[in-house]
């Protein structure tokens, strides 16, 4: 008989990790074929472009990140430096309360912007963790 035992009552017990039975199963596939390498290097190729643009990306918002920290410790530095002031006239005293005006705006608005984004970081962690918690009780 094809693929089946060539010496059935032979023990295969000296053998190291020897098979149950050496009929071929033929679900299982053991070589590869020009496709699978072909895939497995598309795969690999892939990731290693992903991961050049995770780096770009990661360094873009450090970069933009610095940016906006630069702008706000600019934003309070004028701020702090308009209180300071004593304009002698009146159009210059003007001046100096709509510009302090408007960068406390900016600067509240800044600071708007912080706690919206600390809100959706909390959120996503919270969230994050109920699915790893469901999760969890899933596999009880």
């Amino acid at each position: 008989m094809e693929g089946g035992d060539p010496n059935p009552d032979a023990s295969r017990s000296i053998l190291g990790n020897h098979p149950a039975s050496f009929t071929p199963d033929y679900s299982k596939s053991t070589t590869k074929s020009a496709g699978d390498v072909a895939s497995a290097e598309f795969k690999a190729k892939g990731d290693a472009i992903n991961a050049k643009a995770a780096e770009k990306a990661a360094e873009a918002a450090k970069v933009e990140a610095e940016q906006r920290a630069n702008s706000e410790k600019k934003v309070h530095e004028d701020i702090a430096e308009l209180k300071k002031a004593e304009p002698k006239t009146l159009h210059e005293k003007e001046a100096n309360a709509e510009k302090l005006k408007k960068l406390e705006d900016k600067a509240a608005a800044n600071q708007e912007a912080h706690t919206k984004e600390a809100v959706a970081g909390a959120v996503s962690v919270k969230a994050d963790a109920d699915v790893t918690l469901l999760k969890t009780k899933n596999k009880k």
